[in-house]
């Protein structure tokens, strides 16, 4: 198995029995939160900073990464900060078994970049174009850096 996926691992849990049954080598680096962080930013941007259902405060819970590779006996790991980070991913990717590693994140970390919606007068939303994600560039640097005619929102 190659290349990164990204999905929130509830929705493929199913597939773990797969990885344990035919024994795949498979490396699922889970990044916990405490939540659906992206819910949670939608969440402060568009609603007051009012939150529900989206983190412990507001009535989910997540669960535990390690319990559920157990149920499968598949191997866990744990990075929690970035001390002997880069050697313990090169051993996790080194591993001839199946590894579900939990990533700790801050609750409120800031997701960069970002593709970025705004309020038209009119009250509809407009997103801004693919290639415009924030932090956003100069308006010259960005310009020098397109191949392909650029988009308005």
């Amino acid at each position: 198995v190659t290349g990164v996926q990204t999905c929130a691992l509830p929705i493929y849990i199913q597939e773990l029995q797969t990885v344990a049954q035919y024994k795949i080598p498979l490396k699922l680096f889970v990044l916990e939160n405490d939540g659906y962080l992206t819910i949670k930013h939608t969440q402060h941007a568009y609603f007051g900073g009012r939150i529900t259902a989206a983190d412990p405060t507001s009535g989910y819970t997540t669960p535990k990464t390690a319990a559920i590779a157990a149920a499968y006996g598949l191997r866990s790991d744990l990075i929690e900060n970035h001390d002997g980070l880069r050697e313990k991913i090169r051993a996790i990717l080194a591993s001839p078994e199946a590894v579900i590693c939990s990533v700790r994140m801050a609750p409120d970390q800031p997701l960069v970049p970002i593709l970025l919606q705004h309020r038209r007068r009119d009250g509809t939303i407009a997103t801004d174009p693919l290639e415009r994600l924030s932090p956003y560039l100069h308006e010259e640097e960005f310009r020098e850096n397109m191949i392909v005619p650029t988009l308005e929102a």
